[in-house]
């Protein structure tokens, strides 16, 4: 994770995906190759270790983790309303899971969306309708 919030993209998926290669659990590693692909800007890469993260999570804080690169991708390509869902399902999940990094990271990626700040014209604009 160190590397990923650094910027060695390809480092990160790299190991990642060896790490995957290895058969055991490698919903985590094909979730974080995934957040590498995406913020190296290959989104078709991110979309598919991500949809192989989703198919292969077996518990509730992995499938809560590939939910957060669910809301990740949505974010990346402009569509906030697309991410919400996933972002609260990465919330709720790692409440459940006692995963406070995973709601951590999820709700800072949810947070700049919603809800506005209190007072201004989108939060007006959202409650109105």
């Amino acid at each position: 994770m160190a590397d990923l919030a650094r910027g060695a993209y390809a480092d990160v998926l790299e190991h990642a995906q060896a790490a995957a290669s290895l058969g055991v659990r490698p919903a985590p590693a094909l979730a974080v190759a995934a957040l590498a692909a995406l913020y190296a800007g290959d989104v078709d890469q991110a979309r598919s270790m991500y949809a192989r993260a989703a198919v292969s999570a077996e518990s509730p804080t992995q499938r809560g983790f590939a939910a957060y690169v669910a809301g990740e991708i949505e974010n990346a390509m402009g569509r906030p309303d697309r991410a919400e869902q996933p972002y609260r399902e990465a919330i709720d999940l790692g409440r459940r899971a006692g995963a406070s990094f995973l709601v951590g990271i999820a709700s800072v990626g949810w947070s700049p969306r919603w809800p506005p700040p209190v007072g201004s014209t989108t939060r007006c604009a959202a409650t109105a309708r």
